[in-house]
């Protein structure tokens, strides 16, 4: 079995596509491998269940099982029965158990360094969503057709169509914010394999501007994702020298999709949404965009009450975020207070410092880039420990890790002998 299957079945689990018979890639990602961890193998079980006697399991697991009984406890207490986040808590627990099979089948046929082959795996799945963005962007039939593959909700962020043909441009179930988020952690962890891997600069260059040009049509906050990466790189000798080139040719790269706006209303379009910052200030004095303004209104202040104990409500009748706001730190504490966005938090951050322990500190500064990527997209909407396809990046990483560890020590057990 080559590594290609392992990058077909994290692109499917990450990226959670539409699929006919089966809900999403994530569930026919389970059901493949399922079979070929159970049935594949006659002589015995092959699932290793050691998980539950690690720190993943023994840190995590009462830490989500408070985190469900905030689920209940505090649309009780405010009589609201708004049980609506479960949802979203059930569907994290699915696919962390795909993720987990995806790791072990990887522990069992992949020979490589499986800290530098999870990185790999995030760069190569990237790579081939850069590649379908660009696709979809030059050729709208192709794009229409994909349409079978992506959620029917979130079109309303572009009712007017004032984008149409420069967003919603991926293969993936989720558009808009929940993959341009998953993007910025693509752009952390492809850092850490160009440095394993010694990628030439040229390369490095080619990339970053592919990576932010296909991931800024899901979001303009990938560009966070984009400058963490410079920083990640820049911290390494031997891409400093280049530091100026990228910068560069980011420029250029502007420069390119600017003359091309005068023929092309779909770089127009790229254009006009991807740098509305700079626009508006050029025109207005001020930097701000629709989203940001948007933003700003979803925050508002509260009494201590709801800062401690929130009001039980995630979703309304009708179906819309609770008071019109789904704003990351406000949405959370308005369902369970201070204290489950605290635990959300605290969850999220035990991953990463088990991805640096597991990884015997190979991933110290992925981890403290991926911890504030986390911090910094949460202002805009709930990220901690609630994207799915963040969680199974993060997940992947944990376990990929995680089986390493187990193989280091295997190795220094025979040394020792």
């Amino acid at each position: 079995m080559s590594s290609l299957t392992i990058y077909i079945l994290l692109f499917f689990s990450v990226f959670s596509i539409r699929v006919p018979f089966f809900y999403n890639s994530t569930v026919l990602a389970f059901i493949i491998l399922s079979f070929l961890l159970l049935f594949l193998n006659t002589r015995k079980l092959v699932i290793n269940f050691g998980i539950f006697k690690s720190k993943i399991f023994i840190l995590l697991f009462p830490l989500y099982c408070l985190l469900f009984l905030f689920c209940f406890i505090f649309p009780y207490y405010h009589d609201t029965n708004d049980y609506s986040k479960h949802w979203a808590l059930l569907s994290q627990v699915f696919s962390i158990i795909t993720i987990y099979l995806l790791a072990q089948l990887a522990n069992k046929k992949i020979n490589d360094d499986l800290v530098y082959f999870s990185a790999k795996a995030i760069f190569v799945i990237y790579t081939i969503q850069a590649f379908f963005v660009l696709i979809c962007f030059l050729f709208p039939s192709v794009n229409e057709l994909m349409e079978i593959f992506r959620s029917p909700d979130g079109t309303q962020y572009d009712s007017f169509g004032r984008y149409e043909g420069v967003k919603r441009l991926s293969l993936s179930g989720g558009q808009y914010f929940t993959l341009s988020a998953s993007w910025v952690m693509s752009f952390i962890i492809t850092s850490f394999y160009f440095k394993e891997n010694k990628t030439t600069p040229l390369l490095i260059i080619t990339f970053l501007i592919a990576f932010l040009f296909a991931g800024v049509s899901a979001g303009r906050i990938v560009f966070l994702g984009f400058f963490f990466s410079i920083f990640f790189l820049a911290k390494d000798l031997f891409v400093r020298r280049v530091l100026v080139t990228i910068l560069a040719c980011f420029m250029m790269s502007i420069t390119f999709f600017y003359l091309f706006s005068s023929y092309t209303d779909n770089f127009n379009r790229y254009i006009n949404f991807a740098f509305e910052l700079y626009y508006n200030w050029k025109q207005h004095g001020n930097m701000s965009s629709e989203s940001t303004d948007i933003l700003k209104s979803m925050y508002f202040t509260i009494d201590l009450d709801t800062f401690l104990f929130g009001h039980g409500r995630y979703m309304q009748d009708n179906g819309l975020y609770y008071l019109n706001t789904d704003a990351g730190y406000l949405r959370m504490i308005l369902f369970y207070g201070i204290f489950g966005l605290l635990l959300n938090i605290v969850i999220d951050l035990i991953k990463l410092y088990l991805i640096t322990v597991y990884s015997g500190y190979r991933l110290n500064f992925v981890a403290i880039l991926l911890g504030a990527s986390l911090f910094l997209i949460h202002v805009k909407g709930e990220t901690f420990n609630h994207i799915v396809s963040v969680q199974a990046i993060l997940y992947w990483l944990l376990f990929s890790c995680y089986f390493y560890n187990k193989r280091e020590r295997i190795i220094i057990k025979e040394k020792e002998l």
